[in-house]
């Protein structure tokens, strides 16, 4: 009797179990149904969300240069149902917003520039264009783009090397470096040309040079200078050759000596040690060195020495040094 009864018990608790697991996919398929009929709810619903749009501005009239500065992407917040919202947040929402200035129509203002003023209607309906679907613009920021030009003024300035050079022993510059062209056109605000004496290179090495070089260098314009050129670089020459040493003896004169005194300097002479290309060896003559002392301010009679100074001297040499560097004197008065 107890055995059966064992038995009937044990047949009812497998069934029991039979019927929870048999129930277990129909519950989450309901689950699965009542999770989707959520996400269909909501997305039915209206949301608000902030998106930055960047925006470029292109068609700047060729005799025109800015007067002010542009955004470079908008602020907006938008509405709309979730669906929308999101189909746009998913597509590809970085694609620049392009606006052609060539296309717009300006007026003059009080101070002779020319100026229009873009409003939030104007950026509403372009950005609408993105905006696919049923979205709303609820804020716009900047909601107001203001657009000035001035005249562009055009000016020739020159170009300035900007370079580290140095040569191998015993060599130096031949000549002056040549720059082509020396000079470039550049057109901007009159306000900023007018403040540009001349347009560097970037900067160019050489080290340990001992022949000609000739190299083209890019021209180092500002990138917020807004100042234009067609010439990107220019091309430089520079002129190598070997020196020698060269020595020549030189009269010292005296410069602002009292007329009512005479000066005796000892000696009367010093020796100039200069470099000197090869080729130019034999045109460094005594007349081209002009050596001196100066009396401006020097009292006479407590002064021991006299200190010398180089004046003139050809540009195609290197002084070295001058032997003595300071002369005795006899003062007569």
């Amino acid at each position: 009797m107890k055995t059966r009864l064992l038995k009937f018990i044990r047949s009812g608790s497998i069934d029991s179990d039979n019927k929870r697991q048999d129930r277990i996919p129909i519950f989450l398929f309901c689950l699965f149904l009542a999770t989707i009929f959520w996400v269909l709810t909501a997305l039915t619903k209206e949301y608000s969300t902030h998106i930055n749009v960047p925006v470029s501005f292109s068609g700047i009239p060729s005799d025109k240069v800015l007067a002010n500065s542009l955004p470079s992407k908008f602020e907006l917040v938008i509405r709309g149902s979730g669906f929308n919202l999101r189909r746009f947040l998913f597509s590809n929402t970085t694609d620049s917003i392009k606006i052609d200035l060539s296309k717009l129509t300006y007026s003059k203002s009080q101070t002779s520039k020319t100026e229009v003023n873009l409003s939030k209607e104007y950026f509403e309906s372009i950005f609408k264009t993105k905006l696919k679907g049923d979205i709303e613009i609820i804020e716009l920021n900047p909601g107001l783009v203001k657009i000035e030009f001035k005249n562009l003024s055009v000016k020739r300035i020159p170009v300035k090397l900007n370079a580290e050079i140095t040569f191998a022993r015993s060599f130096g510059y031949a000549g002056p470096v040549r720059i082509e062209p020396a000079s470039i056109l550049v057109s901007g605000d009159s306000e900023v040309l007018n403040d540009i004496d001349s347009i560097s290179t970037k900067l160019f090495k050489a080290k340990g040079l001992e022949q000609d070089l000739s190299e083209n260098i890019e021209i180092d314009i500002p990138i917020k200078s807004d100042i234009r050129t067609d010439l990107k670089g220019v091309r430089i020459f520079i002129p190598v050759e070997k020196y020698t040493e060269g020595r020549i003896m030189a009269k010292v004169k005296v410069r602002n000596l009292n007329q009512t005194s005479r000066l005796r300097l000892i000696p009367d002479e010093v020796e100039i040690v200069y470099t000197v290309p090869l080729s130019l060896y034999t045109k460094a003559e005594s007349g081209l060195f002009e050596v001196f002392v100066d009396l401006q301010g020097t009292d006479l009679e407590r002064a021991t020495r006299l200190k010398v100074n180089v004046g003139k001297h050809p540009d195609f040499v290197k002084i070295m040094s001058i032997d003595p560097v300071s002369l005795d004197f006899i003062l007569k008065k």
